[in-house]
Formats: structure tokens, C-alpha cells, sequence
């Protein structure tokens, strides 16, 4: 018993010193890198033992007990999740050279949730109707998860109110182009409001993709005015989002705007706006842009990252 308990020891100490931990994505899932220690805390640990773990300040642990759980207690994982909803303790996430910082609860939601993410046991649907519920109803709850759920939530007329009360009371981005795919005029001067604001200009575009009205349109003009007198990275830049709105507005003028993009050639990310350009029509087909799309050549890569992008957008 004693050497069980010191070997255990020596895998928890192993895990909590991790610098992160490793996942790939293969045949469109997510999946954790094998692992030596994965497999030898779940051959040495009971459910006692993994509960303990699971509360444990450290994210590499919850990560790994919470995972075991779901292969040998699966029963007690969705009473698990609603308990941690408050509990922000992190963890470092990493694919290849990229590394981030997320809530252990995020991970283990996704887990459970979404099979994008390699795990035999998923929520049923009242299960995840109701988590989703809890966590979008309380403005206090910190998890990414939150928005995730908001982002989904179901666009009916009973979620109108709740919806439209989180745009008002708290400011919140992703509820605003949800309110938008209602398209009641009434919302038209809340979500006009945003164009101002600090830090919703990505939420005030896809609520304007989401309803174009005409009203929004002036507000578009100004922002692309805005954004080419900017000098940075086109990647920090707001082309792609701010493209997609102006393509659900074919008229003339959106025409000659692109036209306008496209003949810039000193920007020194022409290349890019165009093809941004193109994303945006094809996302948003019209007859009155097939001039500006026969103007822009993609390559087999380009167009297959196109619509990877539009795919992702879209979702």
C-alpha cells in the first residue's frame, strides 16, 4: 500500500510539473497526446482518489483526473461540471507551438459537449440544455463557455427578451448580433448605439451582416475610411469582418468600393484585402459583383483557405 502511495505521488508530482499539456487534432478531433502518466494515475487511482484530484488547485490534475472520470465514473461527470461552474482555476493548453492559457471547466465542458473534442462520453440533451441555461442566465459566471453557449443559443421568440436584456444590462457583444437575427426594427437604434463603443466594433459588423439595414450602411462607409488610414499587421486589422458586411449590401456603391480596394495597389496588403474581397462575395454571392470576382484569381490553397474561413465564420 505504502508503494502504491509513493509511485502515485511521484505520477501527480509529474503531472502538476508539466508545462502544458499536449493535444493534436486528427480526423476533425481534437484528441490528448498518449501519455505514460494518463494511463498509470487511472491503473492507481480509485473514484475516491480521482475526486480528490479533481478539486485540486492544480489545472494539469483536474485536466486528468476530470478525463479519467469520464472513461471510469461517467455518471458522476455532468454533477462534477455543475459544481466547478465558478471555479477558474487554469491550465495550459498545446497544439505544435502554439500554447493558451484556458478554465480546466472550459475544457472539461468541451469535452463532454462537443465532438469535435476525443471523449466517449458526451451530456444527453437535457443535460446540455440545461447547463447551457445555467451558464448563459448568470452574468457572473467568468468561463469562455458562456459565450460559447450564447453564440448558440437558440433564436426564438421566447429567448427575444432574455436576449435583448443582455445586449441593454450588460453590454454584452455576442448577444447584440444575436438580437440583430431577429431583424425588428424596433432593435435598430440599440444596436446603431454600438458603433461607438469601444471594443464592439467585430460584434456591431456581424450584427449589421446579421440585419443590413440601410440606416447601417453610412456607419459602414465611415469604417472602412477608418480602417484604411490605419497602419498595422493586416492580420490585427478588421478587413475580413468589416468585407462580409459590406457583401450583404449589393448595390452600386458597395461595387465601386471594392473597386476601389482593389485598384489600391500601394497598400502594401492588397493582395490580401482582395482576396478578403473575394471571401466576401462568395460568402455572399450577388450578380452585381461578378465583375469585381472575375478581377481576383485565387490559387487552389487560397480558395480551399476561403472556405475554410467562411466555414468558420459562419458557425
Amino acid at each position: 500500500m505504502s508503494s502504491k502511495k509513493t509511485d502515485l505521488d511521484k505520477i501527480v508530482n509529474a503531472i502538476r510539473s508539466k508545462n502544458s499539456i499536449e493535444y493534436f487534432r486528427l480526423d476533425n478531433k481534437n484528441q490528448f497526446r498518449k501519455d505514460n502518466l494518463y494511463d498509470q494515475l487511472k491503473e492507481l487511482s480509485n473514484k475516491e482518489v480521482i475526486l480528490n484530484y479533481i478539486n485540486d488547485s492544480n489545472g494539469n490534475l483536474r485536466i486528468y483526473s476530470f478525463r479519467i472520470l469520464c472513461e471510469k465514473y461517467p455518471e458522476l461527470c455532468y454533477e462534477t461540471i455543475l459544481k466547478n461552474l465558478h471555479n477558474y482555476t487554469s491550465f495550459r493548453i498545446s497544439n505544435g507551438c502554439v500554447t493558451d492559457s484556458m478554465y480546466t471547466t472550459d475544457l472539461w465542458i468541451y469535452l463532454v459537449s462537443y465532438d469535435g473534442w476525443q471523449c466517449d462520453y458526451k451530456l444527453d440533451l437535457k443535460q446540455q440544455h440545461e447547463l447551457n441555461t445555467n451558464v448563459i442566465k448568470d452574468k457572473t459566471n467568468k468561463l469562455y463557455y458562456r459565450y460559447v453557449a450564447l453564440n448558440n443559443i437558440e433564436i426564438t421568440d421566447a429567448n427575444y427578451n432574455f436576449i435583448k436584456s443582455l445586449v441593454i444590462n450588460e453590454k454584452n457583444g455576442i448577444a447584440l448580433y444575436q438580437l440583430a437575427k431577429y431583424k425588428k426594427p424596433k432593435d435598430l437604434k440599440i444596436i446603431a448605439s454600438f458603433y461607438k463603443k469601444r471594443d464592439y466594433l467585430n460584434c456591431y459588423l456581424k450584427a449589421v451582416e446579421e440585419f443590413p439595414d440601410v440606416s447601417f450602411y453610412p456607419y459602414l462607409i465611415k469604417i472602412v475610411a477608418q480602417e484604411r488610414k490605419k497602419h498595422i499587421l493586416y492580420q490585427e486589422s478588421n478587413w475580413d469582418v468589416i468585407l462580409f458586411a459590406l457583401a450583404k449590401y449589393p448595390i452600386p456603391q458597395t461595387t465601386s468600393l471594392f473597386q476601389d480596394l482593389i485598384n489600391e495597389k500601394s497598400n502594401e496588403y492588397n493582395r490580401e484585402i482582395c482576396l478578403s474581397i473575394l471571401q466576401a462575395i462568395m460568402n455572399n454571392p450577388n450578380p452585381i459583383f461578378d465583375s469585381i470576382k472575375s478581377q481576383i484569381p485565387a490559387s487552389e490553397d487560397e480558395l480551399f483557405e476561403i472556405q475554410i474561413n467562411i466555414q468558420s465564420h459562419n458557425n
